[in-house]
This record gives C-alpha cells, structure tokens and sequence, in this order.
C-alpha cells in the first residue's frame, strides 16, 4: 500500500449476505465492480473496516473503509489533474479551446461532466488506474499545446 492517508482511503457501505458470512460492497469506488469480503464468524457481529479492493491487479489503489449500511460513505478523493483542466479567467478566445478538454477531462475522471461543461460521458468513470492517469495527462499536454498554438502570431 502507498502512503496514503487514512483520510485519503474512500469509505463504502458494504451490506451483510443473506448468509451472514460476506460483507457485500455493490460498487467499488475504484473499478465499480461488485466485491464480497469476509464478515468475521459472528453474523450479529460482522467485522467492517478497512480492506484491500479485489480489483483488477493493474489497477493501483489503497483499497477502502467498509462501513455498515445507513452510515454515509466517504466518496473518493477528486482526481488531483482536474484542477488544471480549469477555463474560468483565461481570455474567451482560449476559454472556448479550453473548454472541450475540461469537459473530456471530466468524462474521464467522473463517468459525465461538471455542471458547468457540456455532454461528453462515458456512463461512468474510467477506473481509477495508472492508464487513467495516463490518459489525464496527455490530454493535459494536448490542451496546453493547443492553448499555445492560438497565442502564437
């Protein structure tokens, strides 16, 4: 595990089988795809707490929180690059080329746009994983690269 701070590490409800022997997570928050834990060998007492994701072994994650059901879960951290993806201020002329990567940029890393952008989606977040990154990242360069194209004379 990186690291990661406890406050970093997402929570996520996970209900008890019908059986009382798994703690049953619907939707990793990392690759969105239903996990089934052990619940300990006291049903009335199941066992939550932190555990590693069974997701795919290419994607890197510091796992999550199980909680019991009724308790709000603690959603992801927000993907780090977004931050740079941001049009407000810039002149209108670069805003407007800026404004497809933002929305794309969100498409990515949150599976449909922030409110201010347009209609890319992807019906879910990408899986957050190192290709997922990668693919931040070179959309970053390619906003950059166009941003400078258009201040060239």
């Amino acid at each position: 595990m990186t690291s990661e701070s406890k406050s970093e590490i997402p929570s996520v409800v996970a209900r008890l089988s019908s059986d009382g022997i798994h703690l049953i997570v619907e939707s990793c928050p990392h690759c969105q795809k239903r996990h089934k834990h052990g619940a300990g060998r006291d049903p009335k007492n199941p066992l939550y707490g932190h555990r590693v994701g069974h997701c795919d072994k290419d994607i890197e994650q510091p796992g999550y929180i199980l909680v019991p059901p009724g308790t709000p879960a603690k959603p992801p951290r927000p993907e780090y690059l977004l931050q740079f993806f941001l049009y407000e201020g810039l002149p209108a002329r670069l805003a407007a080329a800026a404004r497809p990567f933002c929305e794309l940029a969100h498409a990515i890393a949150n599976g449909d746009n922030d409110p201010q952008a347009g209609n890319v989606t992807f019906g879910g977040p990408l899986p957050r994983n190192p290709e997922r990154i990668v693919a931040l990242r070179e959309l970053l360069a390619a906003k950059d690269a166009a941003l400078r194209a258009l201040m060239l004379p």
